[in-house]
């Protein structure tokens, strides 16, 4: 098959979830005999000098720039998708697609795929989702865009049960059939390693950002330091917040942590994800992640694979990533008092650590490994293209390969 996907991150560009997401699978189908074409629309601050066009490792990638800056907001936005749109019919002329893959957020999929290609979209999660979780009235154009990429789409697939849930409840989605496909880490990179883990080092791997928890992370590291003199917090990500009062959003937070704890608590900055990343996941004790919301979450399956206690929302996807208690705890994100009390647990109760961290190991292994994860998504893909040809648009509404895989995943993410 040929498959297209979309994103705006691809090495050697920095990394989001998605990006990661995307960049693996490219690659993992790549190796199993697939081609592969990754396109997308990269922002301002990347200094793409124009359209770049390459082959790396074997999959071909395809970047934008972005509108030129003259450009009001609104046009600016849709001629980079009528850009995109452009250059997919392009490629496809040149080297046919059997799919072409979206992710939902911000509306990348408004003018749809080339012609007769079924159109499949993953909900990685839109910026429509993430505001209403957060209480925010966001930009009305942005949620229209993405709604019609979701309209647009003949085939839905959700990293998590959540995920697929809070986007159809949202955009009035239901009863359209979704596949489950869970994220996946690889768990030979992300493993065990020689480090010596250091006593009190708590990490959290996650851009800074409201919705992250960065702040409540913070609000709990004072009721953990005032009784654990010896803890470190260490936030390794990038800090893309607008400025407030003229300082940096990290900075800004550091005014909520207790003057006498201000010196034990760390931002990095962005860090290579194989090097600097891994190399602090290996060190903690403990990795926490008190998102607010998300749609799957890869950083804290990455510290699982690495056999770190992890502690995670109780809302959301957490608990169809961590069986609390088991594989890991699970806490209020919006009570520091709750976070703070599942950090001090792992501290202070004998042995709690290392047992949460074996079972987080083997929950990555058994569930979230890259190999199996590979499969399922060409299963999926196999199943869209061949009721897209049984049925045309909207493959989903027949008894046909694409709802029988859909029915199979969901029955498998309740285990």
């Amino acid at each position: 098959m040929h498959i297209g996907l979309y994103s705006d991150e691809y090495p050697p560009y920095p990394l989001g979830g998605v990006g990661a997401r995307v960049t693996d699978l490219a690659r993992g189908l790549v190796r199993e005999g697939h081609t592969v074409t990754v396109i997308g629309i990269y922002p301002r601050n990347r200094g793409l000098p124009g359209l770049m066009d390459e082959y790396l490792d074997g999959v071909r990638v395809v970047r934008i720039p972005p509108a030129p800056e003259w450009m009001r907001w609104r046009p600016g936005l849709l001629w980079e998708r009528y850009q995109l749109s452009a250059q997919l019919r392009r490629l496809h002329r040149e080297c046919p697609f059997d799919l072409f893959e979206f992710t939902d957020g911000r509306g990348f999929g408004v003018f749809g795929g080339p012609r007769g290609v079924p159109l499949a979209v993953r909900l990685d999660g839109t910026v429509r989702v993430f505001d209403e979780a957060m209480g925010i009235d966001g930009n009305l154009f942005c949620y229209w865009m993405e709604g019609r990429t979701l309209k647009n789409a003949d085939f839905l697939a959700a990293p998590s049960r959540f995920a697929r849930d809070a986007t159809q409840c949202v955009f009035g989605l239901e009863g359209r059939e979704c596949a489950i496909i869970y994220n996946a880490v690889d768990t030979d990179v992300f493993s065990p390693g020689p480090n010596a883990i250091e006593p009190g080092l708590i990490v959290c791997t996650n851009s800074i950002e409201q919705r992250k928890g960065v702040l409540e992370m913070i609000q709990a590291m004072n009721e953990i330091a005032a009784s654990h003199p010896h803890v470190r917090l260490v936030f390794v990500g990038s800090d893309t917040q607008p400025h407030v009062g003229g300082r940096s959003y990290s900075e800004w937070l550091l005014d909520h942590a207790s003057p006498e704890f201000r010196d034990r608590i760390t931002f990095t900055g962005r860090l290579d994800r194989l090097t600097g990343v891994l190399e602090y996941l290996r060190k903690a004790e403990v990795c926490c992640y008190p998102c607010r919301v998300e749609t799957f979450g890869i950083a804290p399956l990455e510290a699982m694979a690495v056999g770190k206690p992890v502690i995670y929302g109780n809302a959301g996807p957490g608990p169809e990533l961590i069986e609390d208690g088991v594989s890991g705890l699970l806490c209020d994100v919006l009570s520091p008092a709750s976070i703070a009390a599942a950090v001090k647990r792992i501290l202070e109760e004998p042995g709690l650590g290392d047992k949460l961290g074996r079972n987080s190991r083997e929950r990555a292994v058994e569930m979230f490994a890259r190999g199996g994860w590979i499969r399922r998504n060409i299963e999926y893909y196999e199943a869209c293209v061949a009721s897209h040809r049984e049925n045309g648009r909207l493959g989903a509404v027949s008894d046909g390969p694409f709802r029988t895989f859909c029915r199979r995943s969901v029955e498998e993410s309740r285990v």
